[in-house]
C-alpha cells in the first residue's frame, strides 16, 4: 500500500488558561509613576473576566504570541506558560505543572501580568533559569528598544497570595535602553543563558549582549559581529545594491538574518540559521565562522543569484540542537534543521563546529526525511509551523519527532517514532512513510462540540413539550464545566444583550444574579406568545423562536471559542517526554488515546482497511493487537452508526429511559429468565421507545453494511459485546510515586475524566440500542448461539449506573476553597488558608481528587501516564463494586458541606438502606421538609439502633465521610433511645422544637419499655447486694459494678431526654408533656429550674392549667417557693417600672394555688403581702382602682382568715416596707415580724373605710402618714 495513512493515536487534553482566583493576579507595573506591586482589584465574585465587545475580548484574553519555558527538575514551578496580551503590552506568566515531588510541593499559584508602556517586539520574548541562584530570568525587549530583565525568585514565584504595595522588590526588574538600534532593527531576541543573550538584527549582523554573575540587568555588554568577526563594523548598516530583502512587518530583512539561533550543549559555539538556508556555527571565543553549509547539504550557488530562496521569516522552527548519551564515536552532539524548501529535515552530527565542513556529517544521508504531509493532510498547500524532538538516549533509538503543520486556518499535529542510527534504512524510510499518528483536536475542538450528542439534542428539540426543557438542555451544554470559559460566556452575553437592545436596567436581573438566570431572561426577554388562527396560545412556534435565539446566542459563543483556539505554537518537555499545544486562550497535554477511543476515532481506517493491514500496521497494532479486539472496535463503531442514525427524540428519550432502567434492574439476577422473555427489560425498552417505526429499511440496511466485516448481525457472540465494555474501564498497575497534583494537573485529570464519562456513556447506549433492537427484532434462529442479551443487558446497565453517577459528579459543580488538599475521608471543611476565595470545582474533583497521590503508576512517559491516571482514577471510587457505600459517601459529603439543592438531585441514586434513608432525612432536614426527614428517621431507626453487627456495620465503616460528629457516631447503633435523642438534638439544633419534643418523647418511650423496672429500685437493689458480697469472688463483684456502670448510664440517657423533652414541650406550650417529664427528673438542681420555666410559661399563656396540674407531694411546696419567689418578684418590678401590666397576676394565683391545697393561713399571708405592696405603691396610675383593689384584698383577707377556723385566725406578717422603699426591700430588711390576727384585719379595714370617708367629705392630712390621723383640715 503506497499511500500515508496516519491513525490517531494522540489527542489534545484543552484546558482553560484561568488564574488561580481573580485575587491572585498580580500586576507588575513598569511604569516607574506606579507601584511595582499591584494586584488587579476585583470585586470577588463580580470580575469574570468579561468584555463588552470582541475587539475587547480579544485584547484581554487572546494571545498573540504564546509559548511554554520548561526549567530544570530540580526547579519549582517548572513549566511557566507565557503569553503576549493586551496589543502586544502585556506579557502573562503562570504554572502550568501538572505534578511534582510530594517533597517539593510548593506550588505557584499566582499569575504575573507584566505591563509595559510599548508595545512588546516580535519575538522579543526570551526566558532562561538562573545557574547562580535559583530565578526565573525573563528578558523582554519593546518597540521602544527597551531591555527588561525581571528576576522572579521563589518567595515570589511560590506566593500564595498577593504581595502589598508595601512589600514590593524595586529589583525584580532593570531596564537597559539600546541606543544602538536606532541605527539597526531587532528582529529575534534569543537567550542562551541568563548571561548572555543574542539579537538577530535585519542586517545580517548579531548583537551579543553579556553580563557577569550578580549583575541584575541594569547593565549589559554589547559585541555586533559579522561573518569577518567580532567587532563592530559600519559594512551591515550600508545596503548593497540590488540586494533580495524579505520584509517582515515595518523592516526589510536581509538575506544573511539569523532567523534561528542555538547555543552548542558547551556554549563554546553558537549555530544559526539565516533566510538564505545557510546553517552557520559561530566560536563564541573568537566570532569566526567555523563552517556554513546549506541547510540540506546541497552546493551552494556562487554570488547570491536574484531567484535565490529565502526563508519565510515567520518559520518559527528551523533547527534543535541535541545530545545523547550514547552515540558513535566522532559525534559530538548533533544539529536537526528544517528546510521549508523541499519539506524535508536533517540531522547534522557534529564533531568539531571549527573544523569546518569537516567537522560536519550528514547523518542517514540516503534517506529524506520529508513527512508525508502532502497526504496526512490532503493538501499540497501547507507549512511547518512547528517541530520538537525527543530523541532517544541510547543511539537514537525510539526517537519521536512531533511536527505542528498549518493550511491555511487548519493546524494539525502529527508524530512519528522512529531509529535514527539503524544500519537498516529501510525501516526509516518506511516508518516515515506508514507509521505516524495524527493528535485529535480534543473534546472542546468546535469540530467535536459540533457532533456532541448533548448539542444535537439540543439544537432539535424544537418540538418540546415545555420551553423549560429546552432551556435546560442549552443551559447544560453551554456552562458543562471547562467546556467554555466564563470570561467568553459573560463576553457573548454582553453582546447579545446589547445587539438585541438589552440593558441592564430590568429589576429581574441584578449583579447577584446567577448567569444562568441572567442567560435565560436575555434569551426569553423578547420573545412573546402569538396565537393561531383558531385562537389558541402558539406554544409549537414560541419554543421555535426560543431555540432560535439560543442558535444564535451559541453562535456567539462558537465564534469567540473558535478564537480562542487558534494554534500558536508547539512545545515539548524532553525531561517529561510530554508535549503541549498552546493556543490563543486554551493549553493542551497531548495524551495518548485509550484504546476505545482510538476505535472511535479511527472508524474511517477500520472501515476501508484489510483485517491484515490494521493488525501488522505499526503504530495502530498497539491498540488493536488482535482479531478480538478489531472485531470489537468495528462492533463499536456499527452501533455508534446505528444509534446516531436515529432521531433526536428517540435518542433523548432512550436515553433517559435507559439511566432509569439501569437504577432499576442494575442488581437484578436475570440467568433465571428465559432467553428472550415476553416481560424482559429489553422488549420494555423496545416498546416504550417504539423502536419498530424508528428502525426503517435505510436505518437497517445500513446496520447490516456497517457488521459485514464480523459476518453479519446473526454472527456477532458475546465475546465481541464483552471485549467492548472491557474498554471502559482502566486496572490500576506499577507502582506508588512520590508526587502529587498540581493545578493544571487537577484540570488535565478532571478534564481527561470527563471526556471519558461522557464518550463512555454514549458508548453504553449505543450498544445498548443495538442489544435491544437485536434481541427483540430478530428471531431466535438468526442470531448466533453465542449471543445471550439479558446477560448483555444486565452488564451493560450495571455499567451505566456507575457512569450515570460519576458523570454527574463531573458535570456539577459547587464552591471550594482555593486550593484544599484533602482526601475523600477527610473532614475537608477547614483549609490551610480560610481567608481564600471560593472556587467553583466540579463534585467529582472537589471529593475524590486528594485521593490520587495513593494511585499507582507504570513507568511510562508522560503522554501515556495521563490517559492511565485520569481513567484509574475515573474509576478508582469502584463504584461497580461497591455502590451502596461509594454512594452514600457522596450524598454525605453534599451534606456535610450543606448543597442540598446537590444532593437533592443526587438522591436518585442512592440505594434503599437504612443508612442512606437516614442520609435521605438529614438533606429533607436542610431543604425544610420536616415531616419527611421525621418519616426518614423513623424508617431508618430500627437498623441504625441496633447494638449488634448483625444487622448494620460500626458507623466507622459507614460514615465514611465524616458527617457525624465523634460524639454523634455514639447515638448510632447504640439502642433505639440514643437513636432517637440524635434526632431530636438534630431537630433542636434547627430550631424546630415540636419533631424536638416529639422524638424526645419516643426516646424516652423506648427507653421505658426496656427499663421496666424502675432505675431507683434497681439502684437500691446493687446497693444492697454489694453489701451482701464483700466476701464473694471478684468476678462477682466486677460484673455487679457493670451492671451498676451500665444502669448509671441508663440513669444519665434518661435525665438527657427527659431535659430534651420538657425543653422542646415547654418551647411548643406542650405543658402537659412538660410537665410529666419534670416528674420524672431526679436531679433536684435541674428540677427546681425546670419547675421555675414550667410555672413562668404556664402563668404566662394559661394560669388557670396550673390548678390542674396533679403535682406530687414532693413539689408541692417546690412549687410554692416558686410562686411566691415569682409573686414577689413581680411586686418589685411593677413598683419600679409601673408601666409593666403584661405580667399575670402572680399574687392573685399564688393565692388561688394556696387554697386549692387547702392552705388558708399561707393564702392570707399572701393576700397580706399583696395589700402591704399596694398600700406602699406610691404611682398615680389609677389611683381609684387601686383604693378599690386595697378594699377587696382587706374583704378577701378577713374571709380567708376567717377559715382558717376558730382561734386560728391569724398570720406571722413580714415587717411593712419603710417609707420611700419598695416592697422588695423589706423583704432585705432587718425587722421583727408580727402576728396579724384577724381581729387587726377588721381594724384596719375599719380605718380604711372611715379615712376614705373623711376624704369624701373633704377633710384629709397634709401631713403624716396613712393611720396617724389628720393635723389640718382644708375647707
Amino acid at each position: 500500500m503506497s499511500a500515508a495513512i496516519s491513525p490517531v493515536l494522540y489527542t489534545e487534553a484543552r484546558l482553560n488558561i484561568e488564574p488561580t482566583s481573580p485575587a491572585s493576579i498580580l500586576q507588575i507595573s513598569t511604569d516607574s509613576s506606579s507601584s511595582i506591586f499591584a494586584s488587579r482589584k476585583r470585586t470577588r465574585g463580580v470580575d469574570n473576566g468579561a468584555a463588552q465587545d470582541e475587539d475587547e475580548y480579544a485584547r484581554r484574553h487572546l494571545s498573540v504570541d504564546s509559548s511554554i519555558f520548561f526549567r530544570p527538575l530540580h526547579r519549582t514551578p517548572r513549566s511557566i506558560l507565557w503569553r503576549v496580551l493586551d496589543d502586544s503590552k502585556s506579557l502573562e506568566l503562570q504554572s502550568v505543572d501538572l505534578t511534582q515531588n510530594r517533597r517539593d510541593s510548593h506550588e505557584s499559584l499566582l499569575t504575573f501580568s507584566l505591563s509595559f508602556a510599548n508595545p512588546i517586539r516580535p519575538n522579543g520574548v526570551a526566558f532562561a533559569d538562573s545557574t547562580s541562584h535559583d530565578a526565573l530570568e525573563v528578558f523582554v525587549l519593546l518597540t521602544s528598544n527597551e531591555l527588561f530583565t525581571f528576576s522572579l525568585r521563589p518567595d515570589l514565584l511560590l506566593r500564595r497570595t498577593v504581595p502589598t504595595a508595601s512589600d514590593s522588590d524595586p529589583s525584580i526588574f532593570k531596564t537597559f535602553a539600546l541606543s544602538s538600534f536606532s541605527f539597526r532593527h531587532p528582529y529575534k531576541l534569543i537567550a542562551l543563558s541568563d548571561l548572555q543573550l543574542v539579537v538577530s538584527l535585519h542586517d545580517g549582523a548579531l548583537l551579543r549582549l553579556d553580563r557577569r554573575v550578580g549583575e541584575n540587568g541594569a547593565l549589559w555588554r554589547e559585541t555586533f559581529f559579522h561573518e569577518g568577526g567580532w567587532g563592530s563594523s559600519l559594512r551591515g548598516l550600508i545596503p548593497w545594491k540590488g540586494q533580495n530583502t524579505v520584509r517582515f512587518g515595518n523592516i526589510e530583512l536581509a538575506p544573511t538574518t539569523a532567523t534561528a539561533i542555538r547555543s552548542s550543549p558547551s556554549g563554546s559555539h553558537v549555530f544559526t540559521v539565516s533566510l538564505d538556508h545557510t546553517l552557520k556555527a559561530w566560536n563564541a571565543d573568537t566570532g569566526k565562522i567555523g563552517f556554513q553549509v546549506d541547510l540540506l547539504g546541497e552546493p551552494r550557488p556562487e554570488g547570491r543569484p536574484a531567484n535565490q530562496y529565502l526563508i519565510n521569516p515567520n518559520q518559527s522552527s528551523l533547527m534543535k540542537i541535541f545530545d545523547v548519551k550514547k552515540k558513535p564515536a566522532g559525534h559530538s552532539f548533533y544539529c536537526v534543521v528544517y528546510s521549508p524548501k523541499n519539506h524535508q529535515f536533517k540531522f547534522w552530527a557534529v564533531d568539531n563546529p571549527d573544523d569546518g565542513e569537516a567537522g560536519l556529517t550528514e547523518v542517514q544521508p540516503d534517506v529524506k526525511f520529508i513527512p508525508p504531509l502532502d497526504e496526512l493532510m490532503d493538501t499540497n498547500v501547507w507549512q511547518m509551523a512547528d517541530f520538537d524532538l525527543e530523541p532517544g538516549e541510547d543511539m537514537w533509538e525510539n526517537t519521536r519527532l512531533w511536527v505542528r503543520a498549518r493550511s491555511g486556518a487548519h493546524c494539525q499535529i502529527f508524530t512519528v517514532k522512529f531509529d535514527l542510527l539503524t544500519q537498516n534504512t529501510d525501516d526509516i524510510v518506511y516508518a516515515w512513510k506508514h507509521e505516524w499518528a495524527t493528535v485529535d483536536a480534543g473534546s472542546l475542538s468546535i469540530s467535536h462540540l459540533s457532533n456532541s450528542p448533548s448539542l444535537k439534542l439540543s439544537s432539535d428539540n424544537d418540538q418540546g413539550d415545555q420551553v423549560t426543557e429546552s432551556s435546560d438542555e442549552w443551559l447544560d451544554f453551554l456552562t458543562y464545566p471547562g467546556r467554555f470559559s466564563p470570561s467568553s460566556l459573560e463576553t457573548a452575553l454582553n453582546i447579545y444583550r446589547h445587539s438585541h437592545g438589552l440593558g441592564n436596567s430590568s429589576k429581574s436581573v441584578t449583579s447577584n444574579t446567577s448567569y444562568q438566570e441572567r442567560l435565560r431572561h436575555s434569551i426569553t426577554a423578547k420573545i412573546g406568545l402569538t396565537r393561531t388562527a383558531e385562537g389558541h396560545v402558539d406554544t409549537d412556534r414560541y419554543i421555535k423562536n426560543i431555540n432560535s435565539q439560543w442558535k444564535a446566542f451559541y453562535g456567539l459563543v462558537k465564534h469567540l471559542h473558535q478564537r480562542r483556539a487558534d494554534s500558536l505554537s508547539l512545545a515539548l518537555d524532553r525531561a517529561t517526554g510530554l508535549s503541549w499545544s498552546i493556543r490563543a486562550d486554551q493549553v493542551a497535554p497531548i495524551r495518548k488515546c485509550s484504546g476505545i477511543e482510538v476505535d472511535l476515532l479511527n472508524e474511517k481506517i477500520l472501515a476501508e482497511q484489510e483485517d491484515d493491514w490494521i493488525l501488522n500496521s505499526f503504530p495502530l497494532t498497539d491498540s488493536i493487537p488482535n482479531d478480538l479486539a478489531l472485531s470489537a472496535a468495528r462492533l463499536l463503531c456499527a452501533a455508534n452508526i446505528f444509534r446516531a442514525g436515529l432521531s433526536a427524540p428517540f435518542n433523548r428519550n432512550f436515553g433517559r429511559l435507559s439511566s432509569a432502567f439501569a437504577l432499576r434492574d442494575a442488581e437484578t439476577d436475570f440467568s433465571h429468565r428465559s432467553r428472550k422473555p415476553q416481560s424482559s427489560p429489553l422488549q420494555q425498552l423496545y416498546d416504550h421507545c417504539d423502536f419498530a417505526h424508528e428502525v426503517g429499511d435505510d436505518e437497517f440496511n445500513t446496520l447490516t453494511d456497517s457488521v459485514q466485516d464480523l459476518g453479519g448481525l446473526g454472527q456477532i457472540e458475546n465475546t465481541v459485546f464483552e471485549a467492548v465494555l472491557t474498554k471502559l474501564t482502566e486496572v490500576p498497575r506499577g507502582q506508588k510515586k512520590d508526587v502529587t497534583l498540581f493545578r493544571y494537573g487537577d484540570k488535565a485529570t478532571i478534564a481527561v475524566a470527563q471526556d471519558t464519562l461522557l464518550d463512555g456513556r454514549q458508548w453504553l447506549l449505543d450498544l445498548l440500542a443495538l442489544v435491544t433492537f437485536m434481541s427483540q427484532d430478530l428471531e431466535t434462529d438468526e442470531l448466533a448461539r453465542g449471543f445471550k442479551p439479558m446477560e448483555l443487558y444486565s452488564i451493560i446497565v450495571n455499567k451505566l449506573r456507575e457512569f450515570d453517577v460519576l458523570l454527574w459528579m463531573a458535570s456539577n459543580t459547587r464552591l471550594e476553597k482555593t486550593k484544599t488538599r484533602r482526601t475523600s475521608a477527610s473532614d475537608g471543611l477547614h483549609s490551610e488558608h480560610d481567608d481564600t476565595e471560593q472556587l467553583s470545582m466540579t463534585i467529582l474533583g472537589s471529593v475524590f481528587i486528594g485521593d490520587w497521590p495513593d494511585m499507582v503508576f507504570p513507568e511510562e512517559k508522560m503522554t501515556d501516564l495521563i490517559t492511565h491516571w485520569s481513567r484509574a482514577w475515573t474509576f478508582g471510587s469502584s463504584l461497580n463494586i461497591q455502590y451502596d457505600g461509594v454512594t452514600a459517601h457522596i450524598m454525605s459529603n453534599l451534606l456535610k458541606h450543606e448543597n442540598y439543592r446537590l444532593a437533592f438531585d443526587f438522591a436518585r441514586f442512592l440505594p434503599k438502606n437504612s443508612w442512606t434513608t437516614y442520609l435521605k432525612g438529614r438533606l429533607y432536614l436542610g431543604e425544610g421538609e420536616y415531616s419527611a426527614a421525621a418519616a426518614s428517621f423513623r424508617r431508618a431507626a430500627q437498623d441504625l439502633s441496633q447494638p449488634t453487627k448483625t444487622r448494620m456495620q460500626p458507623m466507622e465503616t459507614v460514615d465514611t465521610a465524616n458527617l457525624l460528629s465523634g460524639l454523634q457516631r455514639q447515638y448510632f447503633n447504640a439502642g433505639t433511645p440514643r437513636f432517637y435523642l440524635h434526632c431530636s438534638s438534630l431537630f433542636e439544633h434547627g430550631k424546630l422544637p415540636s419533631f424536638a419534643a416529639d422524638f424526645a418523647a419516643f426516646a424516652l418511650r423506648e427507653l421505658e419499655e426496656q427499663t421496666e423496672e424502675t432505675l431507683d429500685s434497681s439502684m437500691m437493689d446493687i446497693d444492697n447486694r454489694k453489701r451482701s458480697m464483700l466476701d464473694s469472688p471478684a468476678a462477682a463483684r466486677v460484673d455487679l459494678a457493670m451492671e451498676e456502670i451500665r444502669l448509671l448510664k441508663v440513669s444519665e440517657l434518661k435525665e438527657d431526654i427527659l431535659s430534651r423533652l420538657f425543653n422542646a414541650s415547654l418551647q411548643t406550650s406542650r405543658y402537659q408533656a412538660a410537665f410529666e417529664a419534670l416528674t420524672k427528673i431526679t436531679n433536684p438542681a435541674i428540677k427546681r429550674a425546670s419547675l421555675t420555666q414550667l410555672l413562668t410559661s404556664i402563668l404566662a399563656a394559661s394560669p388557670s392549667l396550673l390548678l390542674t396540674l396533679p403535682f406530687p407531694s414532693d413539689l408541692v411546696s417546690d412549687v410554692d417557693k416558686a410562686l411566691l419567689k415569682l409573686a414577689r418578684k413581680h411586686f418589685s418590678t411593677s413598683t419600679s417600672s409601673p408601666s409593666i401590666t403584661t405580667a399575670p397576676s402572680y399574687h392573685t394565683i399564688l393565692y388561688s394555688w394556696r387554697i386549692s391545697q387547702e392552705n388558708y393561713r399561707g393564702a392570707a399571708e399572701g393576700l397580706y403581702e399583696r395589700l402591704q405592696h399596694l398600700k406602699s405603691d406610691t404611682s398615680d396610675d389609677s389611683p381609684s382602682q387601686e383604693a378599690e383593689d386595697i378594699l377587696d384584698t382587706y374583704l378577701l383577707l378577713i374571709n380567708t382568715l376567717a377559715c382558717c377556723g376558730p382561734d386560728e385566725g391569724w398570720i406571722l406578717a413580714e415587717p411593712p416596707p419603710p417609707e420611700g422603699k419598695d416592697f422588695s426591700a423589706s423583704m432585705l430588711a432587718v425587722g421583727k415580724r408580727k402576728i396579724v390576727t384577724l381581729d387587726d384585719v377588721r381594724a384596719e379595714y375599719q380605718a380604711e373605710l372611715d379615712r376614705r370617708s373623711e376624704i369624701a367629705h373633704g377633710r384629709f392630712a397634709l401631713t403624716g402618714a396613712v393611720g396617724e390621723g389628720m393635723e389640718v383640715d382644708v375647707f
